[in-house]
């Protein structure tokens, strides 16, 4: 049990609340709040503070306080600006995305695709943003892009073939897309099931993780990224993620689709 004193002298026994925590006033009384309102209440208490005046604001401050430790982290989280309407589907393309068709292809292949020379805002680049692909690699590093003053929220992930080559593939916070996204059901699953994996931190961790990853192609700017592809192609959004996929359903895969270039 923690006992916080408070007054230059320390009380000889504290009250339990029921909250782990017992917070002791110099003359020995406890209330079950944080510190900060601990003090002010002990002042109030001890006669430091007008009593008329001082408690109205005390419970006020707890009461905000308290509302305010309560709320959930995507609560407070960042959202995206550059593109942000085609990563996450509402700009005015997203209805011509035909999700149930997968179109299988590489990571190479998809490196190898023309970069444009003008990333429109708020619609896509046809075709490849305009599809679902799906691509087989080694997930190898990933974070949450968290910086308060340039991330988005997202999950960057790093995934990278036999030969090395890299792509980024991103899995957007779901509170950060609007309502009416055709791909939110799919985002939010996507992310459920990577927390169900691993935990992503705002430093990037390393893993040796075999993956087969659906998303829709977006191309982003290139500002040194790590596991940008040179042409910064991604899946941006990510719409669905397998871990440990077994080799022989991806042959078989690979068969009835083929390879698309």
């Amino acid at each position: 049990m923690k006992h916080f004193r408070f007054g230059t002298e320390a009380s000889r026994q504290g009250n339990e609340h029921g909250d782990g925590t017992t917070s002791l006033c110099r003359n020995g009384a406890a209330y079950g709040v944080d510190r900060v309102a601990q003090r002010s209440l002990c002042l109030w208490r001890e006669g430091g503070l007008p009593h008329g005046v001082a408690m109205p604001r005390i419970a006020l401050f707890v009461l905000v306080l308290t509302g305010f430790l309560s709320l959930p982290p995507s609560a407070n989280a960042r959202c995206g600006v550059e593109r942000w309407a085609v990563k996450t589907g509402t700009d005015r393309d997203a209805h011509l995305v035909d999700m149930s068709v997968h179109n299988q292809t590489r990571i190479a292949a998809m490196r190898s695709w023309p970069a444009p020379d003008f990333l429109p805002p708020t619609t896509r680049i046809d075709p490849y943003e305009l599809k679902v692909w799906t691509v087989d690699g080694t997930l190898t590093a990933y974070k949450v892009e968290d910086n308060p003053n340039t991330g988005d929220s997202d999950y960057h992930l790093v995934l990278a073939d036999e030969s090395g080559n890299t792509i980024i593939v991103e899995i957007p916070l779901p509170t950060c897309v609007k309502e009416g996204s055709p791909f939110l059901e799919a985002i939010t699953n996507a992310r459920e099931k990577f927390d169900a994996m691993f935990q992503a931190t705002g430093t990037f961790q390393d893993t040796d993780t075999p993956v087969r990853v659906s998303g829709v192609g977006f191309f982003d700017f290139h500002h040194g990224q790590r596991g940008v592809a040179p042409n910064a192609i991604e899946l941006h959004p990510v719409l669905d993620i397998i871990f440990n996929p077994v080799p022989e359903q991806l042959r078989r895969l690979r068969q009835q689709r083929g390879l698309m270039q």
